[in-house]
């Protein structure tokens, strides 16, 4: 739960290289992410950590044509899309290191973090990714003790806009939460299984049981949220 928000868990999958059928992992991103976009019907904008960063996986998300935020490394060259209020003239290609190295964050946000102001500084551009059409937005930050660059097909042409996306990227760490919970509260990890199966089949029982949980937190209310916890 982040705030008044309930996270309910939809789907999860596990597969192995070794089994019958694998062909790549790529393969399996790809079977998983279309069995998602059935399920939620496209809707929902959808985050990813850096484990997804690559060219192919943004080209996979704007064929599926759902709205996306990914956080991403600035080991990739980008072209430079004209964005009057970011500041930025249209530039060929360049190394996003190097953009970022000289880009301006014009606005500033802080924040308080274990009782301590961080002062974030924000900056946003518009980007094509070399080989993808579509336009595209980067968000990063500097300041923290961690800088963050995140890609989206959500338009950023303001500063509320930034901070949207920035906002909306925390919302992936509710979920780490959720995932962390439910290896803790169900005993995910001690139960042993031998087959690929039978471990997809915890997996499911798993997500049922936490749905179920929340399912009654919601009916019964504070009590047996303590009793549960």
């Amino acid at each position: 739960q982040i705030k008044r928000h309930r996270l309910v868990p939809l789907i999860g999958q596990i597969f192995s290289h070794t089994s019958k059928g694998f062909v790549s992992m790529n393969k399996e991103k790809e079977k998983f992410l279309k069995r998602l976009k059935q399920l939620v019907r496209g809707a929902g904008i959808w985050l990813f950590d850096r484990g997804f960063d690559s060219k192919w996986m943004v080209s996979l998300l704007g064929e599926l044509q759902v709205q996306f935020i990914m956080r991403i490394k600035s080991n990739r060259d980008v072209e430079v899309q004209k964005e009057r209020e970011a500041g930025l003239e249209e530039k060929g290609r360049i190394y996003l290191e190097t953009l970022l190295r000289t880009a301006s964050y014009p606005w500033e946000i802080v924040k308080w973090v274990k009782k301590k102001e961080v002062r974030l500084k924000v900056g946003f551009c518009a980007v094509k990714i070399p080989g993808l059409g579509h336009r595209l937005w980067v968000v990063y930050t500097q300041g923290g003790g961690e800088e963050f660059i995140l890609l989206t097909n959500l338009p950023v042409r303001k500063f509320s806009a930034a901070l949207r996306v920035l906002r909306l990227y925390g919302w992936r760490w509710g979920v780490e939460e959720l995932f962390r919970d439910m290896n803790e509260e169900l005993g995910f990890q001690k139960i042993m299984v031998r087959t690929l199966r039978s471990i997809n089949k915890l997996l499911e029982i798993a997500l049922l049981v936490y749905i179920f949980a929340f399912s009654l937190l919601k009916k019964m209310g504070p009590p047996l949220a303590m009793l549960l916890e």
